[in-house]
């Protein structure tokens, strides 16, 4: 459970406990499968069309829910 943060001091940065036993990175990426990753880009850099309803963008759409 975690404790509740009251004061300023409280908080991790100012000397209080921190609230992950690990440091919570936001906006760390998740690429998956790096060989795939690098695939991917190389193919988008090779067609010359990274954005605006390229073929990448379609099979994202077509995935998303």
């Amino acid at each position: 459970m975690l404790s509740r943060k009251r004061r300023i001091e409280d908080l991790a940065i100012f000397g209080g406990t921190p609230a992950f036993r690990e440091p919570v990175h936001v906006g760390r990426p998740n690429i998956g499968e790096r060989r795939r990753f690098w695939q991917l880009v190389r193919a988008a850099f090779d067609r010359h069309w990274l954005t605006n309803d390229g073929p990448l963008v379609r099979e994202f759409e077509l995935k998303s829910p």
